[in-house]
């Protein structure tokens, strides 16, 4: 008997969820008494056999690094066999604003992202929770007007929205607004 990773393939980045493919040959032609998916050693399921391959939905959900995904097929004999397939997943994206400490008038908001593995649409600044611009193109900028309100400290903060419908925050950063003159 054999057990071998249909999909995913080799070398295939761990972002989201994943169709697990195996085939097995175990020369009987009779559908094997059980056929389970790990992933670091911990049961994603047991697998349907369709079209010719057991298969299982995983729901992607997994911390960066490399990881481990096992298959393994156990006849009605009692006969186990198994494959396994090592994958990594990226660090998630990580969003960083830059403001000056102190301002006053029209300020540059700027915003850089890491490790990212999927386009994005759009960074969208905010100054006290409110939208006050947007970039879909790097280098991520705005222009604030911050004239007519009074001085102190406001909470710049940006997001950013990829082309699969995830979302990263950065952390707040505090902007001390100057009097105006």
């Amino acid at each position: 008997m054999t057990v071998s990773f249909l999909q995913p393939a080799a070398g295939t980045t761990l972002q989201g969820p994943l169709l697990l493919k195996a085939g097995v040959d175990n020369q009987t032609g009779k559908p094997m008494d059980a056929v389970v998916f790990y992933l670091d050693e911990k049961p994603v399921g047991q697998g349907n056999l369709e079209n010719g391959a057991y298969q299982v939905h995983w729901d992607g959900k997994v911390g960066p690094g490399s990881h481990e995904f096992r298959v393994v097929a156990r006849s009605s004999t009692g006969l186990e066999r198994f494959a396994t397939l090592s994958l990594q997943a990226p660090s998630p994206a990580r969003l960083t604003v830059a403001a000056p400490a102190k301002g006053k008038g029209t300020l540059k908001l700027s915003a850089n992202l890491e490790n990212v593995s999927v386009p994005v649409t759009e960074v969208v600044f905010q100054v006290d929770g409110k939208d006050i611009g947007s970039d879909k193109e790097a280098p991520y900028e705005v222009s604030w007007d911050s004239s007519g309100l009074p001085p102190g400290p406001v909470h710049v903060r940006a997001s950013a929205t990829f082309q699969d419908g995830t979302k990263v925050e950065s952390e707040k950063s505090t902007l001390e607004l100057l009097q105006t003159q």
